[in-house]
């Protein structure tokens, strides 16, 4: 391996989950060196936890190498630990997720079975979050949004849309059901 002249970590925050990825660069371009991958659900039963993402037995070695041979800036990089800076990171980044405007087709991630699509068109977004919302039927029939969502967190904005070859009928669903088409 060439000499390594970068190595940094991105996390990049979707409104599935988060990626933290570990990079490094030489000469020939950039190498992932390692990534790891959560959904918002799976992180909250990781709350405490300490992981790490490790660079290559090759990377380690070239920027030993390159240590040993001058007196540069770049030194050799233990495992780099995942923190509260992380977390504080994914919270931020929900928060400020573009909620999707009048018109906008998505795509539900979790279409029942007799939907011919999985696209909607969303007709708005409720004033209430899913903790709050209850869906309710002609028939007397109702109950929360997150009984029928489990996995949707309760502070979640709700999204109101009708299947594109629908009924025309609305539907509301926790903004985590959803993705941009």
């Amino acid at each position: 391996m060439s000499e390594t002249v970068d190595v940094w970590n991105e996390v990049q925050i979707t409104s599935n989950g988060v990626s933290i990825s570990l990079y490094s660069e030489d000469e020939f371009g950039v190498t992932v060196e390692d990534e790891i991958w959560f959904t918002f659900e799976e992180m909250e039963y990781l709350e405490g936890e300490i992981m790490s993402l490790s660079l290559t037995d090759a990377t380690r070695d070239a920027l030993s190498k390159s240590d040993d041979e001058d007196d540069s800036e770049y030194r050799p990089i233990e495992d780099l630990d995942l923190n509260d800076d992380i977390e504080e990171a994914i919270m931020s980044g929900k928060e400020k997720a573009r909620l999707p405007d009048e018109g906008d087709v998505m795509v539900d991630i979790n279409s029942p079975t007799w939907s011919e699509d999985d696209r909607v068109e969303v007709v708005g977004i409720a004033d209430e979050t899913a903790g709050e919302y209850t869906i309710e039927s002609g028939d007397g029939w109702s109950e929360p949004l997150t009984v029928a969502n489990p996995s949707a967190d309760p502070d979640e904005k709700v999204i109101e849309a009708q299947y594109i070859f629908g009924n025309n009928e609305v539907y509301a669903f926790p903004e985590s059901r959803l993705e941009e088409e």
